[in-house]
């Protein structure tokens, strides 16, 4: 059975549907084939001793009244603030029936997170103003969770089923209430976006529900909108499991869902080492931000001179940034330091070659190969470099160094590209047969490849190209 709300296709729970089929005034006379008989399938010994402080008013006015349920770990003292989970409810009461927040699920479940030290909180609502609703449960919290030990800085909130779509339209908006640290979303369907990026989601999606509710562009929402969720793809799992499927895989699925709202909301020890620039400024790296590696870097060399691969890495750094006049200085104090340093001799040569000064560059270009360390990845490196910046006559030289130890198919036609910049043709021909030679065939990249253009009228083009795929 299926319904649409906000455009989005979701699955009406089994405990819905027998709403309608049994009509009772508590839970202690219902069914057992009534869905809303059943409770959490996860138990704690604390369970027995949670406190319950039952019909509390959260909002009045000309409208009615609506209260939530309040479970309290025992022992609390006087002024101690505890985070809480609140289920949600998204689908408001119907008359005649019991609240929600009397259903098994809605009383065990805020039991069962009382035990683990949280306030667990369930909550009754008016279904023709359903955010409304949460926007003054949030509030009374605000103002007065206090008074019940509710720290309304951390909060957590569950939402399943068909309460999904209210509960995920209200936690989706950029005004929702700071307080909502964490969400758990069970077996509902895809809320729309954009995903908010502070709030971290816990959406289960339940085997039993996937060839009834699309979820094929779940995914694709929560890395459009680099959202913090955690996608949990419930195999073996039917529609509703928390209360009727009485297996291990459920309560394992449960037991991650208590570890993800603790992980979220309980504060984490401090870690015993220091702060550390190096650190940071790697992070800072991997997210590829030149300014902020720049900034912790020359902070670490202003505090730790004599460093040399902190100076490299601020050099480099400067480098990498093009900001080649402050890191061919940067290069010059760490050559005080360690005078043989080859990456640094080779890196000021490219430096210099680019600043219009190849006189000077050659001089650390000899001082480098004169310590014997240049290997083939630098003379690549350099190679590649000069070519990037259109200076292929030192580009070619590196190439051939290359070439010596390494003749590669890709090597050779790179020499190539050099020689046909230059306009040298009879090198580049003599280069691409050896690559030809090689191994290096892609008629395609031959094709295509601008550099080789002073080639393409030359008799010996066609020639070439009738021995490439």
């Amino acid at each position: 059975m299926t319904n649409r709300i906000n455009g989005i296709l979701l699955v009406v729970p089994i405990l819905l549907v027998l709403i309608s089929q049994a009509v009772a005034q508590n839970s202690a006379t219902l069914s057992p084939f009534d869905g809303r008989s059943w409770g959490v399938v996860l138990e704690h010994p604390d369970t027995k001793n949670v406190i319950v402080n039952k019909d509390v008013t959260y909002l009045r006015d000309e409208k009615g009244t609506l209260s939530i349920d309040i479970y309290s770990p025992p022992n609390l003292k006087i002024g101690e603030r505890r985070p809480a989970i609140i289920f949600l409810n998204g689908i408001g009461e119907q008359p005649g029936q019991i609240k929600v927040k009397d259903w098994e699920i809605y009383s065990t479940w805020p039991k069962l997170m009382a035990a683990h030290g949280f306030i667990g909180i369930s909550m009754e609502s008016d279904r023709g103003r359903i955010q409304e609703n949460f926007q003054s449960l949030f509030n009374f919290l605000r103002d007065k969770g206090d008074k019940y030990n509710v720290n309304a800085d951390e909060l957590g909130v569950y939402a399943a089923s068909a309460n999904v779509s209210e509960s995920s339209t209200y936690l989706m908006k950029e005004d929702a209430f700071p307080g909502i640290k964490a969400a758990v979303l069970y077996y509902g369907g895809t809320p729309p976006g954009p995903y908010r990026k502070n709030l971290p989601v816990f959406f289960v999606v339940a085997e039993g529900d996937v060839s009834r509710s699309g979820y094929n562009t779940l995914w694709n929402e929560v890395l459009k909108n680099n959202a913090p969720w955690t996608v949990k793809m419930g195999t073996g799992l039917p529609h509703a499991f928390d209360a009727f499927d009485d297996t291990e895989i459920s309560r394992k699925v449960v037991n991650e869902t208590i570890s993800f709202w603790k992980n979220q909301l309980e504060e984490l020890p401090n870690p015993s080492w220091p702060h550390s620039i190096p650190r940071e400024a790697l992070a800072a790296q991997y997210w590829r931000d030149d300014a902020k590696v720049i900034l912790l870097l020359k902070k670490w060399t202003d505090e730790t001179p004599n460093d040399v691969e902190g100076l490299f890495q601020y050099a480099s750094a400067l480098k990498n940034a093009k900001r080649y006049e402050e890191s061919q200085i940067a290069y010059k104090r760490l050559l005080k330091l360690e005078p043989d340093h080859v990456h640094a001799l080779t890196y000021l040569y490219l430096i210099l070659n680019i600043l219009d000064r190849p006189k000077e560059a050659q001089a650390f270009l000899a001082k480098a190969e004169k310590t014997g360390r240049i290997d083939k990845f630098i003379y690549l490196g350099m190679a590649n470099t000069m070519y990037a910046a259109s200076k292929y006559k030192e580009g070619v030289r590196f190439f051939e160094k290359v070439i010596e130890v390494d003749p590669t198919g890709l090597n050779l036609y790179n020499l190539a590209c050099g020689y046909s910049k230059l306009g040298e043709n009879d090198k580049a021909f003599e280069n691409l047969n050896k690559a030809v030679s090689k191994g290096f065939t892609s008629k395609q990249q031959f094709e295509t490849d601008a550099d080789l253009k002073s080639l393409k009228s030359d008799s010996r083009w066609k020639l070439l190209l009738e021995n490439l795929k």
